[in-house]
């Protein structure tokens, strides 16, 4: 058996341990269901596994660092369960293209060596209680297209490398308690869709090249300090109340 496709069925109870057996397995997918416990140790020794689909169950526990030396994996989703920590072993999965982690319980900081996912496309760590500066070795994930750190506790500065990620077209740092400026170089990523920044202490003026001419005033809200050009604000005529409460205008 090399596919076991069971979403939606609303399971209960844990994944059995005797999954061991499935040695030939490649995808797994248990996604929306209602299973509990941890993430048993013996899945690890599925090596030929290259898609994990875990999504919306009530899982809980630390990931566990064996998932580190499942080298086939390529998409691995685990978002929207309880899970409490990130083993620093998981940036061994060097062909990892998409990676969910958002809505769980992970706290602490980010992998310090982030950038070893050299391939991946797409990074979701929204919802969660991570907290620290980013890492700058975000910016070696030179095929990143989706980055979401939205509603964490990440402190620090946006990097001013973030100009390297040119294939990059979704970008939320929202709800979080970053300070300093956004980075004028940011206007170099001409993918870049959807940005939004929104409800940080972020402070001084907003780009206003490249892409940043099609944003709406809605990815700065709540910003302490930054300086918004009129003409800027008045862009988008869809909005019923513009509000930006202690914001400067020029």
């Amino acid at each position: 058996m090399i596919d076991i496709e069971l979403r939606g069925n609303k399971l209960i109870g844990q994944i059995p341990t005797t999954i061991v057996g499935l040695e030939n397995l490649q995808s797994l997918s248990l996604e929306n269901n209602m299973l509990e416990g941890s993430i048993p140790s013996e899945l690890c020794h599925l090596t030929k596994l290259a898609f994990l689909f875990l999504t919306n169950n009530k899982m809980s526990g630390p990931i566990p660092a064996c998932l580190g030396d499942l080298t086939s994996l390529r998409k691995l989703f685990l978002d929207s369960n309880m899970f409490s920590s990130i083993p620093s072993t998981l940036t061994r999965l060097n062909y990892l293209l998409i990676l969910y982690l958002s809505s769980n319980s992970l706290s602490g900081p980010l992998p310090i060596d982030i950038g070893k996912w050299k391939v991946l496309t797409t990074l979701d760590l929204s919802n969660n209680q991570f907290s620290g500066d980013v890492p700058t070795g975000v910016a070696d994930l030179k095929d990143l297209t989706h980055f979401s750190l939205s509603n964490n506790r990440i402190m620090g500065s946006i990097p001013e490398s973030f100009d390297e990620l040119l294939s990059l077209e979704f970008l939320d740092m929202s709800r979080n308690n970053l300070s300093g400026e956004i980075p004028k170089s940011l206007e170099k990523l001409r993918y870049l869709k959807y940005f939004n920044v929104s409800f940080n202490r972020l402070e001084g003026e907003i780009p206003e090249g490249g892409s940043f001419g099609n944003y709406s005033i809605e990815s700065f809200r709540g910003l302490k300090a930054c300086v918004v050009q009129l003409d800027f604000m008045f862009q988008t005529a869809k909005l019923d109340l513009l509000e930006i409460p202690r914001q400067k205008l020029s």
